[in-house]
């Protein structure tokens, strides 16, 4: 149980990461531009921070993995 609930918590917090790593990335890469700009120019390798963008879009990811196993385990739990 105790299991489950870390991974299903991991979940709750990929929406918080990717906007922090979102805000964060746009912040620290001088002229970007949130509203003419896409998001995947904070990674690419002429962005100043392009490797802790992408660093935290990997957390994300493993975040997502983390719930997602944290739903199978729960729902294999309920039957």
């Amino acid at each position: 149980m105790q299991r489950d609930q870390v991974l299903l918590a991991a979940g709750i917090a990929v929406p918080f990461l990717y906007f922090a790593n979102l805000i964060g990335g746009g912040l620290l890469t001088p002229g970007y531009s949130h509203v003419t700009q896409m998001p995947s120019e904070l990674g690419v390798a002429a962005a100043p921070f392009a490797a802790l963008f992408n660093a935290g879009l990997i957390a994300v990811a493993l975040g997502t993995l983390m719930a997602a196993l944290g739903l199978f385990f729960g729902l294999r739990r309920l039957g």
